[in-house]
C-alpha cells in the first residue's frame, strides 16, 4: 500500500484518543480492503 504512512498516523492518533475507535476503524478499514482488492 502506497499510503501505508498517512494510514500508519491516522491509526496513531485512534490509538491515542480512544481503543474502542482504533479497533473497529482497523475492522472497518480491513473489510474495505478486502472489497478493494480481493476480487
Amino acid at each position: 500500500m502506497e499510503n501505508s504512512s498517512i494510514d500508519l498516523a491516522k491509526l496513531n492518533f485512534f490509538f491515542k484518543k480512544d481503543l474502542k475507535t482504533s479497533v473497529l476503524y482497523l475492522e472497518s478499514y480491513n473489510f474495505l480492503y478486502i472489497l478493494y482488492f480481493e476480487k
